[in-house]
């Protein structure tokens, strides 16, 4: 096992060397992973979080490197296989890891960031986008998932991380939808960001007519109705504040045309209706 450890260091250590000369050397990026393999220790979370760092060093200059990010697909789908194993899990003597989803979300959320950081820094990315769009396709993929395993065969921990999970994705779907419109409007010439959005809305539309978020999407739509009724209200109760009541030509003075300013002051005197009424 010392042998393992040491080779398997000295492996990523020249293999980290090389890759970032070479960012596309696609021997050294299977040498590498078949070193990780090959040591369960390294295959742990901490150590592909460490990996996954490695590639945030990496597309700082290297962002269009397709084996590179084939790696970090690699990597996100061992992290999908821990996560999924705490959550989705329906024995009931194993252990169930009840922040699983907080983690998932924190995964999703990094992998979020990075993506839409290096489109930012270089407009069409179309690595950034496919892999941004691959995470919410898995996301799509475990709420799915989900929903085929009977909740007779779980225990109450794992039917209480199932929710928050298709909560967590049904949100975060949402949050994208809004997100990459704003971002359209600010970037009209980045056409995989087009592309991206028009996959996130399907993928959405795909969610909200299962049958598991019928409850998400009735309760988003009392939500929106509530906010827009509450809006309504507090626009006209403002406008009717705004209408004075204590000038009876009041409404006369909105009729009067633009006159130069020598005649506004004529122009502003009350009709004889308005005399009459007062």
């Amino acid at each position: 096992d010392g042998i393992d450890e040491v080779l398997t260091s000295r492996i990523l250590n020249a293999t980290t060397c090389l890759l970032l000369v070479c960012p596309d050397h696609s021997t050294a990026w299977a040498d590498r992973r078949r070193s990780l393999l090959n040591n369960a220790v390294t295959m742990e979370e901490s150590a592909l979080r460490k990996e996954l760092a490695f590639c945030n060093l990496l597309f700082t200059q290297h962002s269009k490197a397709p084996s590179a990010w084939s790696h970090r697909k690699w990597l996100g789908k061992h992290l999908l296989n821990v996560f999924t194993q705490s959550i989705l899990h329906i024995d009931d003597t194993a252990d169930t890891d009840s922040n699983a989803t907080h983690k998932l979300h924190q995964w999703t959320t990094i992998e979020i960031e990075m993506c839409s950081n290096i489109a930012e820094k270089y407009p069409k990315n179309y690595h950034a986008w496919t892999h941004r769009r691959w995470v919410c396709q898995s996301l799509q993929t475990l709420f799915l998932e989900s929903t085929t395993i009977p909740s007779s065969d779980c225990s109450e921990s794992i039917i209480d991380n199932l929710l928050q999970m298709r909560t967590m994705v049904f949100e975060l779907f949402e949050n994208e939808l809004a997100t990459i419109r704003q971002w359209r409007m600010t970037h009209v010439t980045d056409h995989s960001a087009v592309h991206y959005l028009g996959q996130i809305v399907q993928m959405l539309l795909q969610l909200g007519m299962h049958p598991a978020s019928r409850g998400m999407v009735r309760k988003r739509i009392q939500c929106e109705t509530t906010t827009t009724t509450t809006t309504t209200t507090t626009t006209t109760m403002e406008n009717e504040t705004r209408i004075p009541t204590t000038m009876p030509w009041s409404r006369c003075s909105l009729r009067v045309p633009s006159l130069p300013p020598l005649h506004r002051s004529r122009a502003r005197s009350p009709c004889r209706a308005c005399i009459r009424s007062r």
